[in-house]
């Protein structure tokens, strides 16, 4: 559980009223414990422009669609490189 002043000053209040985080007096420094914040190309375009990133010149990355890709990339590369048929005889 954290502490400290911070907390006074939260980085986001959530639908359920309750506040998640903190941004430091100087505005320089984040920190939350949501999970999956950057799974939302809403938040992770807020958290880019929070850091400087000019949303004119780069849109905020869609995570969803590039962890189905690494997981694609991952999927395909097991079955070229392993021999799934003799690891399910294993485990039978």
């Amino acid at each position: 559980m954290s502490e400290g002043p911070a907390l006074e000053n939260p980085a986001a209040q959530l639908d359920n009223g309750l506040s998640d985080g903190v941004i430091s007096a100087d505005g320089q420094i984040l920190g939350s414990y949501l999970h999956g914040l950057f799974d939302h190309p809403e938040a992770c375009a807020a958290l880019l422009a929070w850091a400087g990133l000019d949303q004119a010149e780069q849109e905020a990355p869609d995570y969803r669609a590039l962890r189905e890709a690494a997981i694609e990339r991952l999927a395909d590369a097991v079955d070229e490189h392993l021999d799934m048929g003799a690891i399910a005889a294993l485990l039978e």
